[in-house]
C-alpha cells in the first residue's frame, strides 16, 4: 500500500471527525464533565453508606458457655465508631440469624486443642457483613489481652514478647522525584 494513500485517508478521517462538532463535544467535552462527576458521586454514596453503617446497632448472640462475662464485657468496651453491640440471648440461634433478628452469633468451639471462635453470619446482608468485620476486630482484641496477660503472669515484658523490633521508614526520595511517581501513576488513569 501507498504511504501517501494512507496519509491522505487519515488527513479524510480526521478532518470529518473534526467538522462534526458533535463529535468533538462527546469526546472532550463530556469525559471532562462526566468522569469527575462520577468520582464526586461514587465517593458520596460510599461515604453515606459507611456513615449509616457505622450508626447501626448490631445484634450479636453469644453461644459460649465459659468466659462469656469477659467476651460481652470486652464487646460492649468496645465500641468506638458510632456504632453499638447488643448482646441478646436467643434460643435458636439458626432461625434468629435466617430471621433477622441478629446479625450473627458466636460459638465457641475447640479445635485442635485450641480454643475456636465460629462467627455465623450471612454474607448476602449488608449489616451481618459489617458486623462480622467488628466481631473479628474485638475477638482479636480479646485475644491480644488474653496473650498479654499470660506473657504478664509469666513474668515476661508484654512489649519485649510481642514487639521484639522496632521498624522505622527513611523516605530518601526528593519531592520531585515523588511527585513524578504520584504522577507517573494518577495521568494514564486520565487517560
Amino acid at each position: 500500500m501507498n504511504f501517501r494513500i494512507v496519509k491522505a485517508l487519515y488527513k479524510k478521517e480526521i478532518l470529518d471527525v473534526l467538522r462534526d462538532k458533535k463529535t468533538v463535544v462527546m469526546m472532550l467535552v463530556v469525559p471532562l464533565i462526566l468522569y469527575p462527576l462520577m468520582l464526586v458521586a461514587g465517593m458520596y454514596i460510599m461515604t453515606s453508606v459507611s456513615t449509616s453503617m457505622s450508626e447501626q446497632n448490631y445484634k450479636v448472640a453469644l453461644a459460649v458457655e465459659e468466659d462469656t462475662e469477659d467476651i460481652e464485657k470486652f464487646f460492649l468496651e468496645n465500641q468506638d465508631d458510632g456504632y453499638s453491640i447488643s448482646i441478646v440471648d436467643v434460643d435458636d440461634l439458626e432461625q434468629a440469624l435466617a430471621s433477622g433478628d441478629i446479625d450473627l452469633f458466636i460459638e465457641k468451639k475447640v479445635v485442635d486443642g485450641k480454643d475456636t471462635f465460629v462467627i455465623s453470619y450471612l454474607s448476602a446482608i449488608t449489616n451481618s457483613n459489617y458486623a462480622t468485620d467488628i466481631a473479628i476486630d474485638v475477638l482479636q482484641g480479646y485475644s491480644m489481652s488474653i496473650t498479654e496477660r499470660i506473657i504478664e503472669e509469666a513474668g515476661l515484658k508484654v512489649s519485649d514478647v510481642l514487639s521484639p523490633i522496632n521498624i522505622a521508614l527513611l523516605d530518601k526520595s526528593s519531592n520531585e522525584e515523588s511527585a513524578g511517581s504520584l504522577m507517573g501513576t494518577v495521568v494514564p488513569l486520565c487517560l
